[in-house]
């Protein structure tokens, strides 16, 4: 029988989460009905005046289709898109005077951004027995390997994405993303369950038992360098660079001539909303930008492609970092139980993780926001350092913010001073950039710019196939109730707050949750929250390794 202390937290807790929720859904629903959308077409209006386009015709002619679906882009567009059976054929925006702003088309053999050999099934299928390889653990049937497992099967969405199978590929794609938030949340906030559900031993350890220590580890360095040197040389000869990449060198281009991005990328690029990110997505691209500046759709992307390779070496050394060294700082006595093939695994699969080489090659803003995620959970024993680090992520793809709360929530004294300092400094600076760069519109420019992402529609969204928008709204109002809890929890919680590997759990499921809530997804996403899901699922020390050393100290 649980204790009245313990029953009586249990109730607080019960009541937080309903009234978070109840006033999340309010104000949800609010916000939905003051939605105004200036584009009054009919669907079967807009259907009409996209396939009588001459921009469209001819593609129609050559390649019909035989149903459509529209949904709103944004508040002034309609996107129109045309199927043949279950494939994707074309996408149309129309707006509210019938005319087309932008069409995309899916022929046959399309493929999305990305090296062409990134898109190979071959390559993808070598890459996941690779990921399974470093990461799998012993025994076969554990949790830990079911969580493995529900990361490679994001293969078979890639591959559908690639065969023009949209909606299957997302019906495919939310199961393991709702899996994996819900075992990342179990795992942060499961106390003891969380200790007894470690696997013990790796099948790579397993498989090379006959093989000394130091044979292992250099087997494990070689692999992870060729790894490595795959991803960087098909990424740097990459011919494929994503709109998001394009959009985020043009707009460091901008930024070094002394204008914000938002509202002055070209036109000539063709890029619809490529000014919706916010300031450190294109102050990231600054040094490309400098050697390879993009004003035209004739100049070079490499610079985006550079980028994107630099921030996945990053991202790599920040979570060998995170894997092999916070078991030091948290724990010193563990210094002999700490191995450092753990790491070098870790690296592995990070590199042969398939949506990290079709992202990279893309050259897309993703693999910034990952290294500076990886760094922060590598750094999460100094308060200042890692929530600067964490705040910075948030002003690059706004999603990690929603976890700020709980990486402040965990320090107390000084510690928490220094953390919400660092917070404050890191936005302050976001900002009086966008001022001395835009003038005093310069912050509301941006906020405006990225409120697309709020709006945004897009058949990449259970919620946009399934019409379900009801439920997409229950959904995000249950994820603002977990954000209110898991902060609460980590406050009044010393353990938890101590404990690197179960906050980057809470973390992670954070993000995935804040995935499946929102109007767009894409396999990209994922390479921001696999440094949470390494740590909290795949590469966590054995149990009873310590804690934090001083977490709610001053």
């Amino acid at each position: 029988m649980a204790s009245p202390p313990r029953r009586r937290s249990r109730r607080i807790y019960l009541a937080l989460g309903a009234i978070s929720f109840v006033c999340a859904l309010a104000a949800l629903l609010v916000a939905q009905g003051q939605r105004e959308l200036a584009n009054s077409l009919s669907d079967s209006a807009a259907m009409k005046a996209a396939a009588a386009a001459p921009e469209t015709k001819p593609y129609l002619a050559r390649y019909p289709h035989d149903r459509y679906k529209v949904t709103a882009l944004d508040s002034e567009l309609l996107r129109v898109t045309f199927f043949s059976g279950p494939r994707v054929v074309l996408d149309v925006a129309v707006a509210a005077d019938k005319s087309v702003a932008y069409t995309q088309e899916y022929p046959p053999g399309y493929r999305r951004a990305g090296s062409e050999i990134s898109h190979r099934w071959w390559v993808l299928a070598a890459l996941t027995a690779a990921f399974i390889l470093a990461a799998a653990s012993l025994p076969p049937l554990s949790l830990r390997n079911l969580d493995l497992l529900a990361l490679a099967s994001f293969l078979g969405p890639m591959l559908l994405l690639d065969a023009r199978l949209f909606e299957l590929s997302v019906y495919l794609s939310y199961p393991p993303l709702a899996y994996l938030a819900a075992r990342c949340l179990w795992v942060g906030l499961a106390g003891a369950g969380y200790a007894r559900s470690g696997a013990t031993s790796s099948l790579y350890e397993r498989l090379t038992a006959r093989s000394s220590a130091a044979a292992r580890e250099r087997m494990l360095a070689l692999a992870s360098a060729a790894a490595a040197a795959i991803v960087v040389i098909v990424t740097l000869t990459s011919r494929s660079v994503v709109d998001v990449g394009i959009a985020s060198i043009a707009g460091a281009t901008q930024l070094l001539e002394g204008t914000l991005p938002y509202g002055n990328l070209p036109d000539q690029l063709g890029i619809v909303h490529g000014d919706t990110y916010p300031l450190l997505s294109y102050l990231a691209y600054l040094p490309a930008a400098l050697l390879l500046p993009v004003h035209d759709p004739f100049d070079s992307f490499d610079g985006a492609l550079i980028t994107a390779a630099a921030a996945a070496l990053a991202a790599a050394v920040g979570i060998y970092w995170a894997v092999t060294r916070l078991p030091l700082r948290v724990a010193p006595a563990a210094r002999r139980a700490l191995s450092r093939t753990a790491g070098m695994r870790s690296v592995l699969a990070w590199f042969t993780f398939p949506p990290v080489l079709m992202t990279t090659s893309s050259g897309s803003n993703d693999l910034v926001a990952a290294a500076l995620v990886a760094w922060a959970l590598a750094l999460a024993c100094q308060p200042a350092g890692s929530t600067l680090i964490w705040t910075f992520a948030g002003w690059v793809k706004l999603v990690p913010l929603a976890a700020l709360p709980l990486w402040l929530g965990r320090f107390r004294g000084g510690s928490g001073v220094r953390a919400v300092g660092a917070a404050a400094i890191a936005t302050a600076a976001v900002a009086a950039m966008l001022v001395a760069l835009g003038g005093a519109a310069g912050v509301g420019d941006m906020l405006s710019a990225v409120s697309f992402q709020f709006e945004r529609g897009s058949l990449l969204s259970l919620w946009s196939v399934t019409g379900l928008r009801a439920g997409q709204i229950v959904v995000q109002a249950a994820l603002v109730a977990t954000i209110v809890l898991a902060a609460a929890r980590v406050m009044r919680d010393s353990e938890l707050a101590a404990d690197p590997w179960r906050l980057a759990g809470i973390a992670g499921a954070i993000m995935l949750g804040l995935q499946i809530a929102a109007n767009y997804w894409t396999y990209a996403y994922l390479v921001w929250v696999f440094p949470c899901v390494a740590l909290a699922l795949l590469f966590r020390p054995a149990p009873g390794q310590g804690q934090i050393g001083g977490a709610h100290g001053g």
